[in-house]
């Protein structure tokens, strides 16, 4: 069963939690106790696309 991990940060800025950072992702991470491990979820907006709408960067 999945959990999800409270944001650590006080001031919320966080380029990848905070929901503070305009510029930021807003991830929310969950920890899996069956499968002792964390993951998240991101659906990349268009603007982080190029050519072909290809995605750029290490994304998997």
């Amino acid at each position: 069963m999945k959990q999800e991990i409270p944001n650590p940060f006080s001031d919320d800025n966080c380029f990848f939690c905070g929901t503070n950072n305009d510029q930021g992702l807003k991830l929310t991470f969950y920890w899996d106790e069956e499968q002792e491990e964390v993951s998240t979820e991101y659906l990349p907006e268009h603007r982080f696309t190029g050519q072909g709408n290809i995605l750029h960067g290490q994304f998997k």
